[in-house]
């Protein structure tokens, strides 16, 4: 069964309290920042929202047939809505009756990454929905659903964890010696993420992603094959690390060293950088790696977002000391 994370309990509570009470909603909009485990949590709701004995408290039972159906991947009242998907797969799994006269639950994530005719067809089912259906959305960034569907979704926004649960849960799932500190510092304590970058070879990439963007702002690489590798592996990534080192400078050049920065490890190196462009400049920068990320969740070209922002902190560059 599905792990409950601690700092999600306060979240299930209130979905529970509702449960309890025959008041959940027909669509459930799960928010928060990446990394903190809402598509795990999507999953166990679902678990338990068709879970024919829940436990004390709304924990999926793990035995009875609903659970093995859904430990299997194949409850036939459970539907994975695929964000690209034509629009058909919802209304069709919301016009067969539940076949075991229950529930029927759809789970859509990453909602943001709908298309058109996916966001349709969720609307469409949304107006009208069906008795006995939960709709699931799970989505790091709202603001991008369309607000017809926002709307209509009642909202449970996931908060991060205080620094010492996220600490001692991240510490029991790395290996011995790994700074549980630094990793949540980089992810802004997200755990999943803090997790992904301490066990994977998150920190090798990072160094390496680094090394090429300086090269990249002093002119020695070029930035179109830099976007190039880093479109093909996916831009999200290095552009979350640059949209993190973009906020790091401009704090260092506000706050001064005494500042607070995420990225303890280059301080120096982004003091450094920091120093050299001029800080309206550094600002702006950043916001168009900002939008850039945005752009991540729709058809936009990875290559050619990186490609912008590359050639934006090269022109930043060439403007220093102006």
């Amino acid at each position: 069964m599905t792990e409950l994370l601690p700092w999600m309990q306060d979240t299930w509570d209130r979905l529970q309290t509702r449960t309890a009470s025959n008041n959940l909603p027909h669509a459930v909009l799960l928010t928060g920042r990446a990394g903190l485990g809402k598509q795990q949590f999507a999953r166990l709701l679902a678990q338990s929202l068709l879970c024919d004995e829940p436990l004390d408290g709304g924990l999926p039972c793990g035995k009875c047939r609903g659970c093995a159906l859904n430990t299997a991947g194949s409850h036939p009242d459970l539907s994975l809505v695929m964000p690209e998907s034509d629009g058909k797969q919802l209304i069709g799994f919301f016009t067969l009756t539940s076949q075991y006269a229950g529930r029927k639950v759809a789970l859509v994530t990453p909602a943001e990454a709908m298309n058109a005719a996916a966001a349709n067809s969720l609307l469409k089912t949304l107006e009208e929905p069906p008795a006995n259906a939960v709709i699931i959305l799970v989505t790091d960034r709202p603001s991008v659903l369309p607000a017809t569907i926002r709307s209509r979704c009642q909202t449970f926004h996931c908060a991060l964890p205080s620094r010492p649960i996220a600490r001692h849960w991240l510490s029991s799932q790395l290996v011995p010696g790994s700074d549980a500190d630094h990793l949540l510092n980089l992810c802004g304590d997200a755990p999943l993420a803090a997790l992904a970058l301490g066990n994977d070879t998150g920190l090798e990439q990072r160094a390496e992603i680094f090394a090429q963007f300086e090269a990249v702002g002093r002119q020695q690489q070029d930035p179109l094959q830099i976007a190039e590798s880093w479109g093909k592996a996916g831009a999200r990534e290095p552009l979350n690390w640059l949209h993190n080192w973009a906020a790091d400078m401009i704090r260092l050049r506000q706050a001064g060293d005494g500042s607070r920065i995420h990225n303890e490890d280059l301080r120096s190196d982004l003091q450094r950088l920091s120093n050299t462009v001029d800080l309206l400049d550094l600002h702006e920068w950043r916001d168009a790696v900002a939008q850039a990320l945005r752009l991540t969740a729709t058809a936009a070209n990875d290559q050619m977002l990186v490609e912008d922002v590359l050639l934006g902190w090269v022109k930043v560059g060439n403007r220093r000391g102006r």
